[in-house]
């Protein structure tokens, strides 16, 4: 019989763990730790212990499984494994020191740590074979999306299936700290140094927002215009009537018409990025809002694309003004420029982005607005910023 302790019991995958130790005949679950514990909280009858140290003075496990986080499973290593407590780990987010200071402890006290940011069959072997895949891509895309309560973003599958996927191809991403929150400048400069495609990626920017999406109230969506424009050639569409024309061609609109434009669209050729129209168009545009809409194509007053100033539309569109809304996880997506701006460029339109967010705080929504800023190239990762450095 192997008796067991539980790090973490009252987390999902703890206390999944302490379900599958209860059913398996060969394990006991004598012990377990978790800070959220209090007297109402028991596992078997047994109070929950708060603490690593608590624990280990009135319980001696042969094996703790550990499902919490950095700080709490060194915490534990530095505590367990010198009384010759083996340890079996899914905490993420460790550093390089960090595994080598497990490596010291484990060799000093003849104990055994087995960690892992994953322990899916599918997961360690989609790890194996983005290690094969890796060398023969320029580039590789790693999306992942998760609950709004996940912690590690992105989290420790994810550095580990870029990691395997790079290591033939000899990027140093494991000298990056992602557990770390950068200063602005720093960050730029780091995806600037680790791009390695043959495009001009753009610097994108995704901020968590304190909201809850589900109301409507507390939805946010805008524009404003990046100082130093966006980098990338959009076509604009204006339907306007009689002098109006006039003035959108000279403004630099690269289609202008009104019924003959409906027709094209009517016919599914849309060949523009934004569309922009004066109120006295509006009635016609409604009868092809049903295209336009799930297209986000459909103009709208408080994107500032009904207007009677044309030409003003136009030019701001022309020279960097970007539209944003939150999805339905709260957070703002935007491309800020390319990669390829100077340094000092990216961290202006940073900054502004950031105040015009910052600026639309909803009067219904209560307590912190900005949770977390990230900033990431196309094809690279995610840096998390020191928000409070975007305001000065």
């Amino acid at each position: 019989m192997i008796t067991v302790c539980v790090n973490g019991a009252l987390g999902r995958m703890g206390s999944t763990v302490c379900q599958a130790i209860d059913d398996d005949a060969e394990l006991e679950l004598i012990s377990s730790i978790d800070i959220n514990s209090n007297q109402d909280k028991t596992i078997n009858g047994q109070n929950i212990y708060k603490d690593i140290s608590t624990m280990l003075k009135n319980s001696n496990p042969d094996l703790i499984v550990d499902f919490t986080n950095r700080e709490s499973f060194l915490t534990l290593v530095r505590s367990a494994v010198p009384k010759g407590i083996k340890i079996v780990s899914g905490s993420t987010g460790l550093l390089n020191e960090d595994y080598e200071e497990i490596e010291k402890l484990c060799d000093k006290y003849k104990c055994g740590v087995l960690s892992a940011s994953n322990f899916a069959v599918g997961a360690i072997l989609l790890m194996h074979l983005s290690s094969i895949a890796g060398q023969y891509f320029d580039y590789v895309d790693l999306i992942e999306s998760h609950h709004e309560n996940k912690i590690d973003a992105p989290s420790g599958t994810a550095i580990s299936i870029a990691e395997a996927a790079s290591k033939n191809r000899k990027e140093k991403i494991s000298n990056i700290d992602f557990s770390k929150s950068y200063n602005p400048v720093e960050a730029i400069k780091i995806l600037k140094d680790n791009t390695y495609v043959k495009f001009d990626e753009t610097l994108d920017i995704a901020i968590n927002l304190g909201i809850n999406p589900e109301k409507t109230d507390q939805n946010i969506r805008g524009v404003m215009n990046l100082p130093k424009g966006s980098g990338k050639k959009i076509r604009i569409a204006v339907m306007v009537k009689g002098d109006k024309t006039k003035e959108a061609t000279e403004a630099g609109a690269d289609i202008v018409g009104n019924d003959d434009l409906v027709q094209q669209i009517s016919s599914g050729k849309i060949n523009f990025d934004l569309l922009i129209a004066t109120p006295d168009m509006m009635p016609v545009i409604g009868k092809i809002g049903k295209i336009l809409g799930p297209k986000g194509l459909m103009p709208n007053p408080k994107l500032g694309t009904v207007t009677q100033d044309v030409a003003t539309a136009v030019k701001n569109a022309k020279s960097g003004q970007i539209k944003y809304k939150n999805d339905k996880a709260g957070v703002v997506h935007a491309g800020i420029g390319k990669l390829n701006f100077k340094e000092e460029d990216l961290l202006e339109n940073l900054k502004a982005f950031y105040e015009s967010i910052h600026k639309s705080k909803p009067d219904t929504v209560k307590g912190s607005f900005i949770k977390k800023v990230t900033i990431a190239s196309t094809m690279g990762f995610g840096l998390k910023i020191n928000a409070e450095d975007l305001r000065s």
